[in-house]
């Protein structure tokens, strides 16, 4: 890997099996160079305080300093008690491998100091007899002692006298299987230094005790006794025993040995008042104590300080990311590197919690860890920056050996589980499938050696699972980033395919026993396979709730999104039929193997024929896609899976009771959670399967895909129609003309008057029309009335123009509908206006005596506030019978003002009287002569007698007696004139004027049209805006006068300004004040400018929102 230097023997598998070699091997060289070697032992051993304090205490008793002479190494199976028991037999036998070089590397001065000195101390010593006491080995016993021709060894004591040299001190106790006196015992260390080695008694004296020798069995009784006396005898000597039980402090023993045995093996040792207890090493803290130390001696011959540094900073930033890692630290690395510290914490866990033999086993599979890294290395260039949890691969079938190979407690966690919830196919859905399994790797390797039903301090959550499983490398690698981890995490929680993994209140851990979730599963299974009509008509009713009544299925609300553009809904498995209505309707089939002739029997036929409203139906439907999944296959599993929690969640207190509440408790949650995501899934597939779209077209049959990301099937049915253009959102007046003109060939404008029932049920039976919603459509309708394209007939009223009681100052538009009703009929703007004309005129009151009042009620026309008023009934013709606005003042009309003008006068005199003329406006050529009748009508009285006087013109008569009539005769001047008349009648003085207008082809229209063709352009009035100044194209020359002004900041005047030159000030003002300018403006006509259809097009944006002056020409 990298920067890392690995030990040699870690690439040899053989030394897996022998990383605690026996005491015995080393003694008899029998074991691997690197643990007979005392140099090459040292540079993979770790110096733990406990050895240190041993040697040091040794060294006190052989210089006669102490007068502990007995020390006992305790700890289980792989604790470390007998590479203890070897490094003391090395460092006794050969004192500078001590001081070796590669020995010393990596300690911290102040260790490496005390080292030294113990190697020099142990120089100093002389000549220490070591006397290796291997309980595996051959050390002889009654039932086969050991043969040395001279004589026979048949106890413990024996091989000790043996090998001191001195068998015929211990000869009768030998032979007699009895244990010696303190002072046989002294006389057999007297005089000499012995280190007295044991390792491994446990296992002499157990063998023993479990004998058919009754022989072995009296002798393993007097093993503790002669332990006991041997600790009294070497008090005060220079002699010393180191002696190894597999057991804690706390009493607790290896299961493989008689518990009895071990107990009086301590209690032997313990009643020694010389004797000092010792475990092994340090295992306590977050970093593992000296576990870590311990592992990277072992493993590694060097490691890079720079690089360490390098990565501990990075890890240092990428934790700071409380949200992903929370309050995790890289401060632990500092200890651990180049493992993770959740390496080391998990590795603990197996090992302590898992029924293995600590160091031993730790070792034994960082191992395999780190040769498989490096060969990854080798083959892919790949190295990781730390070793990180996941790197222990349960499945790995070393690792699965260590950690199940014999092992029955946990064989169900190498077994079931693995082979079930670590199965590729389980990941395969995932969005990281790689980064999904090394996620439950971690959560497995941490909480499987607990064997817990329920969730225990320390089991991971989220933010531990972020720590152990980013590694820096890795992430880069595959593109991934710290926050997919949590993504996963939420898709692992949301995930009910692993049936052994558990999950509380964001924690997870394993247990053996199947979760819920395999009941659930198999309930489903027995649903889809003998109730699939119930589990089909359960997703129906979960259809009807989404697409009829609007509501989600994971909360009580109301999905909202929903649109109200169908009238009717049906769900349904087998197409039904819709009444033949005007109504939009929609149908859900909750199948996949629909086709197009299905679809057309749907849309279009109605009982033995074709359905009338062709236009109204639309179905939405699943799809196979061929060769790939159902997705009614999909949504019918994930329906089935929520009736299965309902009917599993009233058995689960029989099935998990046993194990108490705290387990029932934790499993109902799951079908709870179980039940809770597939209703999110079904929500979901229901949304997103439902996706195909078929709507009348043509009298044919559309089909479309639906695309948007809405909660809604509806939603997304009427964004598919609404994206392919057979439903629109928004309808203007124009454009509803525009359809019925290209689809339906029909002219609203110029139609004689259509219903809107009519209109409506065009839209519905036409299926070349799109779809349109009746607010849209009568919304249409009120903007055409608004802009005088239209009006409406409701029964004898005509909605149309407005009637104002003063002149407004406002641009004219159609009069305010609230809603348009189906009875009403749309009239085109002409024939509304002349039906609307008509009826105001019925309404005019001339000279009408009511009581001693006159009263007029009459009407004007305005075609601007500050313009002449114009006599509503002398704009109008009757022609065949009805009234209608003359051609030449339709445009004033429509555009004007109509003015309701009422007078109301007391008739005070007798003789009162009032003058009628029949035109009160004439236009006519200059020179030419015209009659107008003038009649006096008496208001009470009659018969007296009136005089006539006037300014202008001839009359007939001049005087005669009330009622009287005459004739005025009147020549159109060249110059418009006021004519006068004044009548006298006894006090009483009436006036009556008339107006006398020269024609002069000069006329004014606020839009151009066809009917304006050939006309001469003289000016364009009441520029407003300067899009509008724009709209006037270049090739019509002329110049403006006017003002304009920008946010009251800034105002002009432009007096006969070349049209460009205006734009330009006009322009460069409002770009420095960042505003539009606000214009009254008049544009003059330079030169002969005739209207052609090319140039009234161009205009036609002007329409409505200026005044032209046209001259017409013959």
């Amino acid at each position: 890997m990298g920067n890392l230097e690995v030990w040699e023997d870690v690439m040899d598998e053989s030394l897996d099996t022998q990383v605690a070699p026996e005491l015995g091997d080393v003694v008899t060289g029998k074991a691997h160079r690197i643990y007979t070697d005392a140099r090459e032992f040292f540079k993979r051993t770790y110096f733990t305080d406990t050895m240190l304090q041993i040697f040091e205490r040794l060294i006190e008793t052989f210089e006669g300093r102490e007068r502990h002479n007995l020390f006992l190494i305790y700890s289980l199976f792989g604790g470390g008690k007998t590479h203890t028991i070897l490094a003391i037999y090395h460092a006794f036998n050969d004192p500078d491998a001590l001081l070796d070089e590669d020995v010393l590397h990596g300690y911290p001065p102040e260790k490496r100091e005390k080292i030294v000195e113990i190697a020099e101390k142990i120089k100093e010593l002389g000549g220490v007899r070591i006397v290796p006491v291997y309980g595996k080995g051959e050390i002889g016993r009654p039932s086969k002692p050991l043969d040395l021709k001279a004589y026979k060894v048949r106890t413990v004591w024996g091989y000790i006298a043996h090998a001191l040299g001195k068998y015929d001190v211990m000869r009768t106790d030998d032979e007699n299987l009895t244990a010696p006196e303190i002072e046989v015992i002294r006389e057999l260390f007297s005089g000499q230094k012995v280190l007295l080695l044991i390792d491994e008694i446990v296992h002499h004296v157990d063998n023993l005790a479990k004998s058919a020798n009754e022989d072995d069995r009296r002798y393993a009784g007097n093993v503790a006794k002669f332990l006991d006396a041997l600790g009294t005898a070497l008090l005060g000597t220079k002699s010393a025993v180191v002696m190894t039980l597999p057991m804690e402090k706390e009493g607790k023993a290896e299961e493989e040995y008689d518990r009895n045995v071990v107990l009086s093996l301590w209690k032997a040792v313990r009643r020694v008042g010389g004797s000092e207890l010792y475990s092994p090493l340090r295992t306590e803290g977050v970093a593992g104590g000296e576990l870590v130390e311990v592992l990277k001696k072992r493993i590694f011959k060097r490691i890079d300080e720079r690089e360490k540094e390098r990565i501990i900073a990075v890890y240092r930033e990428v934790y700071s990311n409380t949200e992903v890692f929370g309050r995790g630290s890289a401060e632990a690395l500092m200890k651990t590197y180049p493992f993770h510290p959740e390496y080391i914490a998990t590795l603990r866990t197996i090992v302590e919690r898992g029924n293995l033999q600590k160091t031993r086993d730790m070792v034994r599979i960082t191992r395999v860890v780190v040769r498989k890294l490096l060969k990854e290395f080798e083959e892919r260039k790949f190295a990781p920056s730390l070793i990180m949890p996941f790197h222990i691969n349960p499945k790995d079938r070393k690792i699965h050996g260590i950690l199940f190979s014999g092992n029955k407690l946990f064989a169900d966690y190498g077994s079931a589980v693995l082979d079930s919830d670590f199965e590729d196919s389980k990941f395969a859905k995932f969005s990281k499938p790689t980064l999904a399994e090394l996620v439950l790797r971690h959560i497995f390797l941490v909480t499987y050696p607990y064997d817990s039903p329920i969730p225990l301090p320390g089991f991971p959550t989220k933010e531990s699972i972020a720590r152990a499983v980013y590694e820096k490398n890795l992430f880069g690698a595959e593109g991934w980033t710290p926050a997919d981890i949590l993504n996963i995490v939420e898709e692992i929680d949301n995930a009910v395919v692993f049936i052994y993994l558990n999950k509380k209140g964001g924690v997870y851990w394993f247990w053996r026993v199947a979760n819920v979730a395999q009941i659930v599963e198999s309930k489903k299974e027995e649903l889809l396979s003998y109730n699939y009509r119930e589990v089909y008509n359960e997703l129906k009713k979960y259809i009807h709730r989404m697409v009829v009544e609007g509501k989600m299925l994971t909360k009580k609300k109301k999905i909202e999104d929903q649109v109200d553009f169908f009238d009717a809904i049906i769900v349904d498995t087998t197409p039904q039929e819709f009444e033949d209505t005007e109504d939009y309707k929609l149908q859900v089939l909750v199948r996949d193997d629909i086709d197009k002739d299905t679809l057309w029997d749907i849309i279009y036929k109605h009982g033995t024929g074709t359905r009338t409203y062709k236009n109204t139906v639309v179905v939405c439907y699943l799809r196979s896609i061929q060769g790939g999944r159902s997705p009614l296959k999909s949504l019918l599993e994930t329906t089935a899976t929520i009736i299965a929690c309902d009917k599993v969640t009233g058995d689960i207190r029989a099935k998990y009771g046993q194990w108490g509440d705290d387990v029932v408790e934790i499993q109902t949650s799951m079908v709870k959670d179980i039940r809770e995501r597939n209703l999110k899934d079904l929500e979901e597939g229901i949304v997103k399967e439902f996706k195909y779209v078929a709507y009348p077209y043509n009298d044919d049959v559309m089909e479309v895909t639906a695309s948007s990301s809405s909660k809604s099937v509806v939603r997304r049915v009427y964004d598919a129609l609404v994206s392919n253009g057979k439903a629109v959102t928004e309808l203007t007046f124009e454009g509803l003309k525009e359809y019925f003109s290209e689809y339906a060939e029909i002219d609203i404008e110029n139609s004689m008057g259509i219903p809107f029932s009519e209109i409506r049920r065009i839209i519905r039976s036409n299926t070349r029309l799109p779809m349109i919603r009746d607010s849209l459509l009568k919304e249409a309708i009120k903007e055409g009335v608004r802009d005088l394209e239209i009006g409406i007939e409701r029964g004898k009223e005509i909605l149309f123009k407005r009637v104002y009681n003063e002149i407004p100052n406002v641009k004219e538009e159609g009069v305010y509908i609230e809603t348009v009703r189906p009875s009403d009929v749309i009239l085109p703007r002409r024939v509304a206006l002349n039906r609307q004309i008509a009826n105001l005129l019925k309404m005019e009151k001339r000279n009408v005596v009511e009581g001693d009042k006159l009263i007029n009620l009459w009407f004007e026309v305005y075609l601007t506030p500050s313009s002449e008023p114009l006599l509503l009934r002398e704009l109008v013709e009757e022609v065949d019978g009805e009234l209608r606005v003359k051609d030449e003042y339709f445009d004033t009309v429509l555009h004007g003002h109509i003015v309701r003008r009422y007078e109301e006068k007391p008739i005070k005199e007798e003789n009162e009287f009032v003058i009628n003329v029949d035109r009160k406006r004439i236009e006519g050529k200059p020179e030419e002569v015209v009659e107008v009748s003038v009649s006096i009508e008496p208001l009470r009285n009659e018969g007296f007698e009136v005089t006539l006087e006037i300014n202008y013109g001839e009359l007939e008569s001049y005087e005669g007696i009330v009622p009287f009539t005459t004739k005025w005769i009147l020549q159109i001047p060249k110059e418009k004139r006021v004519a006068t008349l004044t009548a006298h009648a006894d006090g009483v003085v009436k006036t009556e004027s008339i107006t006398l207008i020269p024609r002069t082809d000069i006329i004014t229209v606020s839009e151009l049209d066809s009917r304006h063709e050939n006309h001469q352009l003289l000016e364009i009035l009441g520029i407003e805006s300067s899009d509008d100044l724009e709209s006037i194209p270049e090739s019509i020359n002329g110049f403006v006068e006017g003002s304009f002004s920008i946010n009251n900041a800034f105002k002009a005047k432009l007096n006969d300004l070349a049209m460009d030159v205006a734009k330009y000030i006009i322009k460069e003002v409002g770009d420095i004040l960042g505003k539009k300018a606000i214009l009254d403006i008049n544009f003059h006509v330079e030169g002969e400018v005739i209207l052609d259809d090319w140039l009234i097009e161009s205009l036609r944006p002007l329409n409505g929102k200026v005044t032209f002056k046209l001259k017409k020409r013959d």
